[in-house]
């Protein structure tokens, strides 16, 4: 695993990431005939991103949610299951965050990012988002959709840290860029809840409460 100290939370700016993947592409042309360069798509597809941790389903829900088949990682700063554990309690510059691109190395916004952090409480009941459109489901203790801009779950696994122990893990999938426009609520739970299904099983929490099929939404107002 490669791990590049970063500075600040916006890791990468627009000049080293298009370097980064610059230098990627010229190593692939170099070992690539010709007619195999023609055929290379670029970037990677939805079952390899975050560590490979989308499942079937989470897969079919991205390709829709964003309307692409093709995605981006930068280069020493893939998200990876390995480092997780030891960063989970570090500061977010320290932790590994899975990061997501389009496969257009011009665009230097990411697509979508999934951190994990460790929580000592969970919301209670159903407390309203900014804008009011809240969409929560019945996984982990806690899971909620906001509007087109995020998503969390906050479910059981206790770990330890500096600060000491925490009972629980807020996983969190935020998307700087607008996604496709017919994107769907549950398409970004399946994604985050996948994931987060296999930071829990990493973290040795087999009583996390992720579903391995993302239920239906409550009712609005439970």
């Amino acid at each position: 695993m490669i791990h590049h100290p970063r500075a600040t939370v916006k890791v990468f700016d627009a000049v080293a990431r298009r370097a980064a993947l610059a230098l990627v592409f010229a190593l692939v042309a170099t070992g690539c005939t010709d007619g195999d360069a023609d055929n290379e798509p670029s970037g990677v597809s939805a079952a390899e991103v975050c560590a490979g941790t989308l499942d079937a389903a989470a897969q079919t829900a991205l390709k829709k949610a964003t309307q692409l088949d093709r995605f981006e990682e930068v280069p020493g700063d893939e998200f990876t299951l390995e480092a997780l554990p030891q960063g989970l309690h570090k500061d977010i510059e320290q932790r590994t965050v899975c990061r997501v691109y389009t496969s257009d190395d011009a665009d230097d916004i990411p697509l979508f990012t999934i951190d994990f952090e460790p929580r000592t409480s969970y919301p209670r009941g159903n407390p309203e988002s900014s804008d009011g459109e809240r969409t929560v489901y019945p996984v982990g203790k806690y899971a909620a959709v906001d509007g087109d801009k995020s998503a969390q779950i906050f479910f059981p696994c206790p770990t330890t840290g500096e600060k000491g122990k925490t009972a629980f893990v807020r996983s969190s999938l935020s998307t700087p860029r607008p996604l496709a426009a017919e994107s769907t609520a549950d398409e970004r739970m399946t994604v985050l809840n996948s994931v987060s299904r296999r930071v829990a099983e990493r973290l040795g929490c087999a009583a996390s409460g992720l579903p391995q099929h993302v239920p239906a939404a409550l009712p609005a107002g439970n």
